[in-house]
């Protein structure tokens, strides 16, 4: 009884190896395609790569992809569908599993756009940078007189016990904050 059982076992344990190693093949198949409109994305944002920043970004990229694509350099066969029938016993899944691979595999991608916008920016976008900047430096300018201001009546102390005049000269700016609010 018990050699019954490991005999099932070996035939189950063969079988799942075959299935793995056969959606595997399939995986790889499909990568080599992949990897052609990687290397050409790369070579164009090359292209746009002017700044030191910008080439270190490139190689850097270009290293990750090299060392996780180094190992999809073999060529898989096609997908067996009936093996996968016959193996799995719940009804449909692997039609609509293969439909579904079918009509991914159909479809395809234009990354011409996308990678032409890489490295380049339009007339908007830089009029909203001005913009940004712009805000950026009336804000910044704003909240560094009210910090100076409120660190000089933290260091001062009690500002009740101050004539005048002594309060003048240690708020210097405060005219101008209240005349531009």
């Amino acid at each position: 009884m018990q050699k019954l059982g490991q005999t099932t076992a070996n035939a189950i344990i063969k079988s799942t190896v075959k299935t793995n190693q056969r959606a595997f093949a399939a995986v790889v198949a499909n990568q080599q395609n992949h990897n052609e409109l990687t290397a050409n994305w790369l070579l164009r944002l090359r292209d746009t790569a002017h700044t030191g920043e910008s080439k270190e970004a490139h190689s850097q990229l270009s290293a990750i992809l090299d060392y996780f694509n180094a190992e999809n350099k073999k060529q898989l066969g096609e997908i067996d569908w009936d093996h996968f029938k016959e193996t799995i016993h719940t009804e449909g899944v692997v039609d609509k599993i293969h439909a579904k691979y079918e009509k991914f595999m159909a479809s395809e991608y234009n990354v011409e756009s996308a990678v032409s916008k890489c490295g380049h920016v339009t007339a908007k976008m830089q009029a909203l940078d001005v913009a940004m900047q712009y805000n950026y430096n009336l804000y910044l300018a704003h909240y560094m007189m009210h910090l100076e201001q409120l660190e000089t009546l933290r260091n001062n102390g009690d500002i009740m016990n101050m004539g005048p005049m002594e309060l003048a000269k240690l708020m210097r700016g405060s005219d101008n904050l209240y005349t531009n609010e």
